[in-house]
């Protein structure tokens, strides 16, 4: 996904066709903002193999149905390059996701944001 988007981006690059110099660079100097911090984000990414993953657990790329103010949620855990509310899809770095990391299926716990605090049911994990 990450290497797709970076050759996207280096496409729309070669293919910039802004005659005016100055206005030129400015584009060029975004995409090349834009290639380095998708670099950055190559460098840093880890892949993983969610057969080895304890399925009993909540972790990464965990499909999570939960009940919290007093209505039953499903969520899924992504990277933050696939997050999308309308689809139910949060980062795995998000204060939800990090809550629920570790938790199993019956597990109740509070989930404290800011200076609110909610009670969370974990009802189902399934990968």
């Amino acid at each position: 996904m990450l290497r797709e988007e970076k050759l996207k981006l280096e496409k729309q690059r070669a293919d910039l066709t802004i005659q005016d110099d100055t206005e030129r660079r400015r584009e060029l100097a975004v995409f090349d903002g834009k290639l380095k911090l998708l670099d950055e984000r190559l460098n840093t990414a880890q892949v993983l193999n969610l057969e080895q993953q304890n399925k009993s657990e909540i972790r990464f790329g965990a499909h999570v149905k939960f009940k919290m103010n007093g209505s039953i949620q499903d969520s899924k855990i992504v990277g933050v390059d696939e997050v999308n509310i309308k689809k139910n899809k949060i980062a795995f770095t998000s204060p939800l996701a990090m809550a629920m990391t570790s938790k199993k299926k019956g597990d109740n716990f509070e989930f404290k944001l800011s200076q609110d605090s909610q009670p969370i049911e974990i009802l189902g994990i399934n990968y």
